[in-house]
């Protein structure tokens, strides 16, 4: 799974910014400079190649957003400011598309930076062992005059071990998305 951000920004009419992020969450036979291993049975067995499991996206909004709105076609839920979209499984020739439209005042950049908000992607990706782990990738996304749009992702993996591990994983985390309080872990 290939996880990258798209940033563009332009002024308004009151000194403060449009700020516009899509994010694209793309199987990997999607690049061509990706090398993805022939599969016996072509393209057709290539597209039913899974490239992440259970995909959800959390988006936050920054202090210095003054409006967001998000644009997808998948399910989502809010709680409070956080707002979480349930994209589901990826396979290797998805391309998802997720677009956040922000408003930051004028007073917010005026000290240099603003923050527009956070987008973290939380998936279980297959490993070239046969097991899974789970990835989770920060993407906080500022604004700058200086520097325009700025993105600094930060990327965690948790590998989830043995069979009878990685499949209490996958319940628990299917079991939090359809509103249940996740477990105390030990």
């Amino acid at each position: 799974m290939i996880t990258s951000v798209l940033l563009d920004h332009e002024p308004v009419a009151d000194g403060g910014f449009f700020t516009r992020a899509v994010l694209l969450i793309e199987g990997a036979a999607t690049r061509p400079r990706v090398d993805v291993p022939a599969v016996p049975g072509g393209l057709a067995a290539t597209a039913r190649r899974l490239a992440a499991r259970n995909v959800q996206v959390a988006v936050r909004p920054g202090k210095d957003a003054e409006f967001i709105q998000m644009r997808h076609p998948f399910e989502s839920r809010g709680s409070g400011p956080l707002l979480t979209i349930l994209v589901g499984d990826v396979y290797s020739l998805d391309q998802i598309r997720i677009r956040m439209d922000a408003l930051v005042g004028p007073g917010a950049i005026a000290g240099g930076e603003a923050d527009v908000g956070e987008l973290v992607v939380l998936a279980h990706v297959p490993t070239e062992d046969g097991g899974m782990e789970l990835q989770t990738v920060s993407l906080p996304i500022r604004v700058s005059l200086a520097r325009g749009g700025l993105v600094e992702p930060d990327i965690r993996r948790m590998p989830i071990s043995g069979a009878g591990a990685s499949v209490r994983r996958l319940y628990t985390f299917r079991s939090y998305d359809e509103g249940e309080a996740p477990p105390q872990c030990a």
